[in-house]
């Protein structure tokens, strides 16, 4: 059975207010969003090797409802947030496992 890995962290994208909104700032010539710059993710591909069996991996937004449950849920704000089987992986225990 694959492990189930779940990353909470914050994705690249545009954010800006309702669709509404943007529709006539842009009629103004304005542009109403801001390019938010995402987590860098290239050391899942190194943690997935490390665990050394399957894994099911879940990304998951740290804005979206889901993201904030899990943060709530295992108590942090620190992102990005690793869970293993539902066991969190703390900072420093993430950082043992990227360098051995």
């Amino acid at each position: 059975m694959p492990l189930k890995v779940v990353v909470v962290a914050v994705f690249g994208g545009r954010a800006g207010p309702c669709r509404s909104c943007v529709y006539a700032a842009g009629a103004a010539g304005v542009d109403a969003t801001v390019e938010m710059p995402g987590d860098d993710l290239s050391w899942l591909p190194r943690l997935l090797k490390r665990l050394g069996a399957p894994a099911e991996v879940h990304l998951v937004h740290a804005l979206s409802l889901r993201g904030l449950y899990f943060m709530v849920r295992y108590r942090t704000g620190k992102l990005p947030l690793v869970l293993v089987d539902g066991r969190r992986i703390e900072p420093g225990e993430l950082r043992r496992l990227l360098q051995a």
